[in-house]
């Protein structure tokens, strides 16, 4: 399964699961403050490794399902995006959660289902 996600509309990321070892384990749950430089540098190589960019065959598949499932808007309500994960199960088959604003209210939509 591969993971994806977005906070800007049509920019897409996927997210690399990244393996602790014993040793980076201890280093982020240490509450010693002479650690928190270290635990600040470690944070910031996994994000770095965790948070590929994504092809453009692959950012275009997924802002096309991304459209595919974003509310219909009216001409007078506002729309942001908040985040939309995807979990790709299969190729175009995507689970996952919606969260955007849509005139100041919070919204989240669940989905299940495949670009067809």
């Amino acid at each position: 399964m591969k993971n994806f996600q977005s906070t800007i509309e049509g920019v897409w990321i996927e997210q690399i699961a990244i393996q602790l070892t014993e040793a980076e384990k201890q280093l982020m749950v240490s509450q010693k403050e002479e650690d928190d430089q270290e635990k600040q540098a470690l944070l910031k190589r996994f994000k770095e490794e965790r948070e590929q960019p994504t092809t453009l065959e692959k950012s275009d598949a997924l802002t096309l399902f991304y459209i595919g499932i974003k509310p219909q808007l009216k001409e007078t309500d506002v729309y942001k995006l908040i985040s939309c994960d995807y979990c790709e199960k299969d190729e175009n088959s995507y689970s996952g959660i919606l969260n955007y604003r849509l005139n100041e209210d919070h919204q989240q939509l669940r989905f299940n289902s495949t670009l067809i």
